[in-house]
């Protein structure tokens, strides 16, 4: 192992303080008879974050400070990522929470099964302490085939980071989708651009994730970029699959174009649930925008609004 560390654990901070405390104990009081470590990248906190972050590293040897700045989430985890020294690498949000297994039951099923990345099931965690399980949870081994299949569809499979294991090399050997021109849906592209090299994942019913449902996230949630950033996410997936030459899965992202414009509708319908009068407008400008994505004559790039997305991941 590089320097005996089996795990990074990457936290991406921004103006945490709320929940900072509880993310940073469920990691270094994990069950895990491995070394690790855990990388906090503060991205221009003003908040107390960075205090509360220097108490955990006088505390514990295994944690680092890492400090940045003007970064987007995935930009911040990427730094983490550079300097990650272990085996594999894994995300935690700053407001949400790893079960005292996780780092465990992750880490073993990656050794025992050689997978690239190792992806579990997790609990949406509400204020009032309700949870809401995963219904589509599984625990199945995925080719490279499968993986993307799946992860298209948003299936089994999701496009989150923080709930997933992967080896280290896989993130630094290959060119990452990452880029300020999204931050929404960005994840997902991040992990598309990672399982386009992947070849085999594991996947885990446990849920071993807690995703806390606070104010922020409900607010990004229902955010009026939602419908924008995902037809930008998914012109860029559709452009990662042509770069690829692989034909077969440019057929299934063709098969895929009726479920995501479904999705793209919720998306419009989060967007103008404190504006209902804009519902029609917003609608009629994402179908416009859906059908140029999914042509099959090919993908329009120049002056659409996701040209500088896909000029920064080529």
């Amino acid at each position: 192992m590089t320097n005996n560390i089996a795990v990074s654990v990457i936290i991406p901070v921004h103006n945490s303080e709320k929940y900072l405390e509880s993310a940073l104990k469920s990691v270094v009081l994990q069950d895990f008879n491995k070394p690790f470590e855990v990388l906090v990248v503060n991205n221009d906190s003003t908040d107390n974050s960075e205090n509360i972050i220097q108490k955990y590293v006088a505390k514990y040897s295994n944690l680092k400070l890492v400090t940045t700045k003007n970064l987007t989430a995935n930009e911040t985890r990427y730094e983490g990522i550079k300097q990650a020294k272990g085996d594999y690498v894994c995300f935690l949000d700053s407001d949400d929470f790893y079960r005292p297994d996780f780092l465990q039951i992750m880490y073993d099923h990656a050794v025992k099964t050689k997978a690239d990345v190792v992806n579990c099931s997790y609990v949406r965690y509400l204020e009032n302490n309700k949870v809401h399980k995963n219904v589509f949870a599984i625990s199945k081994t995925f080719s490279k085939e499968q993986g993307l299949n799946y992860l298209l569809f948003d299936l089994f499979l999701r496009g989150y980071m923080p709930m997933k294991m992967y080896k280290r090399g896989l993130l630094l050997d290959n060119k990452l989708a990452i880029s300020k021109h999204l931050t929404i849906f960005e994840d997902y592209l991040f992990n598309f651009s990672v399982y386009l090299n992947v070849t085999k994942t594991v996947s885990i019913k446990d849920p071993l994730y807690f995703y806390r449902l606070s104010p922020s996230s409900i607010t990004r949630e229902s955010s009026n970029k939602r419908p924008l950033s995902k037809i930008k996410c998914f012109a860029a997936v559709r452009f990662l699959i042509e770069k690829s030459n692989n034909q077969k899965l440019l057929k299934t992202f063709f098969l895929y174009k009726t479920r995501l414009w479904f999705s793209i509708l919720y998306d419009v319908h989060l967007a103008t649930k404190n504006e209902p009068k804009t519902f029609h407008k917003q609608k009629e400008e994402a179908r416009r925008l859906y059908k140029i994505i999914t042509n099959k004559k090919g993908l329009e790039i120049k002056d659409q609004p996701w040209e500088n997305l896909i000029n920064d991941i080529k």
